[in-house]
């Protein structure tokens, strides 16, 4: 995959675009004014995929698969059409705990706002505390004799992990049903368990003590008990691609 850095023109949040769901754009308008219909997903001539809905607050953080995408990055825009795009992205809408401030674009081009031809960008959130949050971009752009006009919203989950030092234990913070998370512990075994955070009761536990949840938006995941009187302390723990690690 080959990637240019763009800002591509990141705009304010007062284009009172509409909300409706995440994927690719529907439509193109040729220059005669024939609109032609295109698929609804990444593959579409601009393609709109979303790589992160989980993101850390975080620096201690990294990806699972190190790739082309960071662990902040949520969007990714890809040009294919067969000729370079100018494209114009503006932040129509930041909601919860995403402001318009946490909301950036790739850093500019040098030779304008043009995505090469399989060339993409990324559109990263800066959690700057844990919840939940969203965010609707408005992106209109040309391409040879082509228009395109799109705007999408997406929902973004801030968590943080905290590792305690005493006890092995690491406490995630956020908002979240059944999470499925990774586990990794000192002697390197894995187990795989879900957490809630926010139950109705406020003392909720998944799977037999594996992880609770409490009222203050926190699921606690605790150690394997390592023989001899010690803990099996967590050193890591995996939500989606992004791995937090104890510090």
């Amino acid at each position: 995959m080959k990637r240019r850095h763009a800002i591509l023109l990141l705009g304010g949040a007062s284009s009172g675009a509409m909300s409706i769901g995440t994927g690719a754009f529907s439509s193109v308008e040729a220059e005669r004014g024939v609109e032609v219909n295109v698929v609804d997903d990444d593959e579409a001539y601009l393609g709109l995929q979303q790589v992160n809905r989980y993101l850390p607050t975080g620096s201690n953080t990294q990806l699972t698969e190190p790739g082309d995408y960071q662990p902040n990055d949520v969007v990714q825009i890809k040009n294919q059409f067969s000729d370079p795009l100018d494209l114009t992205v503006n932040v129509s809408k930041a909601a919860g705990v995403v402001s318009d401030g946490d909301i950036r674009v790739d850093e500019p081009l040098k030779d304008g706002n043009k995505l090469g031809i399989g060339d993409d960008a990324f559109v990263a959130v800066t959690c700057g505390d844990s919840g939940n949050g969203q965010l609707t971009l408005s992106l209109d752009g040309t391409a040879g004799g082509a228009t395109v006009e799109v705007t999408r919203q997406f929902a973004v989950s801030c968590l943080d992990v905290r590792f305690n030092g005493n006890n092995g234990n690491a406490v995630v913070e956020g908002v979240f049903t059944d999470l499925p998370v990774t586990v990794v512990f000192e002697s390197g075994t894995e187990e795989e368990r879900t957490i809630s955070s926010n139950s109705n009761s406020g003392t909720g536990a998944a799977e037999s003590n594996e992880g609770a949840a409490n009222t203050n938006r926190q699921a606690v995941l605790h150690p394997r008990n390592g023989g001899e009187g010690g803990n099996d302390a967590i050193e890591q723990v995996v939500i989606s691609e992004t791995v937090f690690k104890r510090s």
